[in-house]
């Protein structure tokens, strides 16, 4: 499989496992797991991917640079980003002091007025470095970082739960949470 089949059917995984698994025949249990096989088996039935192997599932989850999938044993999911609501499973990993937002201009000043919202997704996606929320703000016009307070959301009653690679997932985030604004070019 070339590097943009290998793009294009991690996107419809993601389609698949954020947001309409029930769509395409597949339960997804508390977490968000569902069977691998069950997965291949839903993907086949698509004209473009019925050659799908489990190997090449395998292999997108293994070469993600942003590690958007989780594997254990013969079960996989998608870490974030889900519009279906899904558990997150506890972590040990320390909450650090300040997290990181991606977005854009047009959105500053209703993020300004009502905080950052998880839009149509169950919760709201945060990364532990400038780096990475970086990835996200760039994919739209005029991008900007959040810097975010993480004791301060606390404080206001935000929750917080580690998803993997860096992103931390949250409820709503009040403005006063919001420490710095910074654009990006």
């Amino acid at each position: 499989m070339n590097k943009h089949d290998e793009v294009k059917l991690s996107s419809f995984m993601a389609k698949i496992l954020r947001h309409s698994p029930q769509k395409f025949g597949l339960t997804l249990d508390d977490y968000g797991f569902c069977g691998i096989p069950n997965l291949t088996k839903a993907i086949q039935t698509q004209p473009r991917w019925q050659q799908v192997t489990e190997d090449d599932i395998r292999q997108i989850v293994a070469t993600s640079p942003k590690q958007r999938y989780l594997i254990k044993g013969n079960q996989i999911k998608a870490r974030y980003g889900h519009s279906v609501p899904i558990l997150q499973e506890p972590s040990d990993r320390q909450l650090p002091r300040f997290l990181y937002h991606g977005t854009h201009k047009e959105a500053l000043e209703a993020i300004k007025g009502k905080g950052i919202l998880p839009m149509g997704r169950q919760q709201v996606h945060l990364s532990e470095s400038p780096s990475f929320a970086t990835l996200a703000a760039k994919r739209r016009k005029n991008p900007l970082l959040l810097k975010i307070d993480a004791q301060s959301a606390i404080e206001a009653g935000v929750t917080f739960h580690f998803a993997g690679n860096e992103v931390w997932l949250s409820t709503s985030l009040p403005p006063s949470s919001i420490t710095e604004v910074i654009e990006l070019e």
